[in-house]
């Protein structure tokens, strides 16, 4: 019986000591694990603020593709507005370019009239000058 029990009890510290080793293996894992679930965690964390200032980022994009959209629309306007001035001060200019050819053409039938009455009066004066003297001779 003391044979068996002082078996029992080198087993039993045996076993105690496998068993405190497995223990302290299993302590040992533990904390490994907790430190990568700690730097999964930092990982993670610093994935979410990635994301956010992505988040962040793509709406100040979309923002400013809106802006510059609604920038081309108001050009496109602006531009089509352009246009139509450009076609009315044509359409001014042509009229004025006529008006002008028009006044150019009244100018120089004025100056011909001119010239015509200028040429006759000269005729009629010398015809005047001729009868005169005739008139004096007779």
């Amino acid at each position: 019986n003391g044979k068996q029990l002082e078996k029992f009890k080198e087993q039993g510290a045996s076993a105690n000591s496998e068993l405190e080793e497995k223990m302290k293996e299993i302590e040992e894992k533990s904390r490994e694990m907790e430190a990568k679930k700690d730097e999964a965690e930092l990982k993670m964390e610093e994935m979410a603020r990635d994301v956010e200032s992505m988040k962040k980022t793509l709406e100040d994009q979309t923002t400013l593709a809106n802006s510059a959209t609604d920038l081309k629309k108001e050009l496109d306007v602006s531009y089509g507005a352009i246009g139509e001035q450009e076609k009315k001060y044509k359409a001014r200019i042509m009229t004025l370019r006529k008006q002008l050819e028009v006044a150019e053409r009244k100018v120089m039938n004025a100056k011909y009239l001119s010239e015509s009455h200028e040429q006759l009066s000269a005729e009629a004066q010398m015809r005047l000058f001729a009868s005169e003297n005739k008139a004096t001779e007779c």
